[in-house]
């Protein structure tokens, strides 16, 4: 397992209001990160969000999570430097069950290939212990 830099926070290009990874569970470089989110913080977008009366986290939050987590392994790996962009160019979601808003998510990266410019990641979501979701990512850097 590898350290985890201190200030992975800071590394986003957006504020924390967009920001769907709350702590590195696990770092095991070059090819896995496990993150967590807990989307309490989010009231407003989940309390808004009900199916069949329960509170549940939108699908495209998870895309989102998924999304955020393999950057972060993108930049502790070093395929990513500070300055670079990175554009999403294919993304495939399988949601298996509702995540409950009231338990956290967590999000289990594994780099696929990394050829150049572009990363394919693979992530499993899972909430208390069950999967809830699988994503897969085509991935794109540029300079910015």
């Amino acid at each position: 397992m590898n350290d985890v830099p201190e200030n992975w926070r800071d590394w986003f290009p957006y504020d924390d209001a967009f920001r769907f990874v709350d702590d590195i569970r696990l770092l095991s470089l070059p090819s896995r990160i496990v993150t967590e989110t807990d989307y309490r913080r989010h009231t407003g977008l989940i309390e808004a969000h009900r199916v069949a009366s329960l509170a549940v986290i939108p699908g495209v939050l998870l895309a989102e999570q998924s999304a955020q987590s393999a950057w972060l392994l993108g930049r502790c790996s070093g395929w990513l430097r500070a300055g670079d962009g990175a554009m999403l160019g294919r993304l495939n979601c399988t949601f298996e069950l509702p995540a409950p808003a009231s338990l956290p998510v967590t999000a289990d990266v594994q780099s696929m290939v990394r050829e150049g410019d572009t990363a394919g990641f693979r992530v499993t979501l899972l909430s208390n212990g069950v999967q809830v979701g699988k994503v897969t990512m085509a991935v794109r850097r540029f300079n910015g």
